[in-house]
């Protein structure tokens, strides 16, 4: 599975919160923050998204995650699921026979 990328308003933010900045970073930083979040641009062209993706790395923020594997999570609960149904009690005789 391809790793999942930060989404790009989180990414700001921790670029900001990080005060790793240079002055002229952080007031570039904070510009495409406010107007990602007041809606005046929709997301990050490729250009600024990279730039954006290079001072992460270098201020040591993990901009892509590995996905965690649900599938592996799904079939466990399944096969619990039925061990417990196995070991339910079952009836002696068919019902109404007694």
């Amino acid at each position: 599975m391809p790793p999942t990328k930060l989404p790009q308003r989180e990414m700001l933010r921790r670029l900001l919160a990080s005060g790793k900045l240079t002055p002229t970073e952080t007031k570039t930083v904070r510009k495409l923050h406010d107007d990602l979040v007041a809606g005046q641009i929709g997301g990050l062209n490729g250009q600024q998204a990279a730039w954006a993706e290079e001072i992460c790395r270098r201020c040591g923020i993990v901009v892509a995650q590995a996905r965690p594997d649900s599938r592996k999570k799904d079939r466990e609960a399944a096969k619990k699921l039925v061990a417990e149904f196995d070991a339910m009690p079952r009836p002696k005789k068919p019902p109404g026979r007694g």
